[in-house]
């Protein structure tokens, strides 16, 4: 078997701006929560304060078709008032509602668009490629572009092929051990292929397994041999 790292993860941003900051290189190593790649922020704070002053100024109109509701509602019942302009009443309120609505919703627009203008590491990873630059315009209207690819740090992966005695008393989920370097890791099998790696109808047919185990030993290179024990 071969020790390998666990697959690419392309990540993007669904937000398009000019690109402000690119915080990482290729080959670097994250921490889980680091800021590896900033949009510009002007134009998303600047949404943001608009649509809570929005929220605001409904939430006052709001009130006031309440009152305003009210006090026709007395004039009702004192058979001052008709039935026709008390129901435009009832409408105007209605849409004060609504209006609120659609103005709260805006500033969960705008609070999302913010807080997605920035890629924040998902986990401790690694970078592997970087495809934007600083000063570069993300135009995400139509597809998102891929702003970094990275992997897991210290998650890694080995396949290795076993013959159809061994394949039937396997399953996913149990353990195995990984021996390199005369250190030893417990991993556990996360994908079992029923395909024969052989031509079809060979006696000597193997099946490919993939194990995945996580590790922090630094000295731990990809590439590198490994053999794997079942109990």
């Amino acid at each position: 078997a071969v020790i390998r790292l666990q697959p690419a993860q392309e990540y993007s941003l669904p937000v398009s701006a000019m690109v402000e900051k690119v915080n990482v290189k290729a080959g670097q190593k994250v921490n889980k929560g680091d800021e590896l790649v900033v949009l510009d922020q002007a134009q998303f704070v600047v949404a943001k304060k608009h649509a809570k002053a929005n929220v605001v100024i409904q939430q006052s109109r709001l009130k006031e078709a309440q009152r305003d509701l009210e006090h026709h509602r007395e004039l009702y019942d004192r058979t001052v008032l008709s039935t026709v302009d008390l129901e435009n009443v009832e409408m105007r309120e209605k849409r004060a509602r609504a209006h609120l609505a659609d103005a709260r919703a805006q500033l969960e627009v705008a609070d999302y668009n913010l807080s997605h203008s920035k890629l924040i590491s998902p986990f401790d990873a690694v970078i592997l490629s970087v495809h934007v630059n600083e000063g570069q315009y993300l135009n995400n209207t139509q597809q998102s572009q891929p702003v970094v690819t990275l992997t897991k740090r210290g998650h890694y992966l080995v396949r290795f092929d076993v013959p159809a005695a061994v394949l039937n008393t396997l399953e996913i989920g149990r353990s195995v051990k990984v021996v390199s370097m005369d250190k030893s890791y417990s991993a556990n099998i996360s994908t079992i292929s029923y395909q024969p790696t052989g031509r079809d109808g060979a006696d000597d047919n193997k099946y490919r397994i993939t194990a995945e185990f996580s590790s922090a030993d630094e000295k731990l290179l990809l590439g590198q041999s490994a053999s794997i024990h079942i109990d």
